[in-house]
């Protein structure tokens, strides 16, 4: 009787802890996932000429973050996060999660998912239209379809009924956190100047409608193979950039 009563504590300590209600160590969740996924791919990025200072400062800059967001081939809005940027920032501030691995977090992909377990939402921005969204999951997959790529992390969103159709699968956009329902975020393409005078071509987004610009978002085409994305933001001022994207053609 003893040896079943301890042998049941045990079960019971076991599935607990797998499920993780809070995350006891954080940092070192990120560092282990950091761990697979490649960053020789980063490149240098270019200095931006200095802006008028508008929505982000040294005072709220953490308080936010901005992402590239994307519609997948299954129409669903999704994040990439290729420096794990978005993992940390999530679990600094929502450490209440839920973490499955191997099988139990894909079937085919496998690899490391984490759930929130309170609802995350955010503003998604696609075509000049914002939504409101959800964080669903985050997952970094072991195995890819496509031969000699780079396996990044996702963070997926809940579907937004009508945003998701087949014409926008492909399209880029903006995803902010946290969500505000004051936001009424403007984009337009946009021009802006390096400090070696080379002009680059984006998207330009207008959070607090002070027409002046808070994100800048362009791509870099590297071969026909691959190209860059770089998400710049307007910090007191100063273009930073914050968040950047390897976009790998299947073969």
């Amino acid at each position: 009787m003893q040896f079943k009563i301890i042998f049941i504590l045990i079960l019971c300590t076991v599935s607990f802890g797998y499920g993780q209600k809070k995350m006891a160590n954080p940092e070192g969740f990120i560092q282990s996932q950091k761990k697979k996924v490649d960053q020789t791919w980063i490149r240098e990025n270019p200095t931006l000429k200095p802006t008028k200072s508008s929505f982000f400062n040294k005072n709220n800059e953490h308080l936010y973050f901005v992402g590239i967001a994307q519609i997948s081939g299954e129409n669903r809005p999704f994040s990439w996060d290729d420096d794990l940027s978005f993992l940390q920032y999530l679990l600094n501030a929502n450490p209440q999660t839920t973490i499955t691995g191997g099988k139990a977090a894909d079937d085919y992909f496998k690899g490391t998912k984490v759930r929130w377990n309170n609802t995350v939402d955010a503003l998604l921005v696609f075509d000049n239209q914002n939504y409101k969204t959800a964080v669903d999951y985050w997952h970094l997959g072991e195995v890819t379809e496509c031969a000699e790529t780079i396996i990044f992390p996702n963070l997926f969103f809940t579907n937004v009924s009508n945003l998701s159709t087949s014409e926008n699968t492909g399209i880029q956009g903006l995803v902010l956190l946290p969500y505000s329902a004051s936001f009424k975020v403007k984009s337009s393409e946009v021009k802006v100047i390096t400090q070696q005078n080379q002009t680059i071509s984006g998207m330009g987004y207008d959070i607090d409608n002070d027409v002046v610009w808070d994100v800048f978002i362009y791509v870099e085409e590297i071969d026909e193979s691959a190209s860059y994305t770089r998400l710049y933001r307007n910090i007191s001022g100063q273009w930073i950039c914050t968040g950047v994207h390897l976009d790998q053609e299947c073969v």
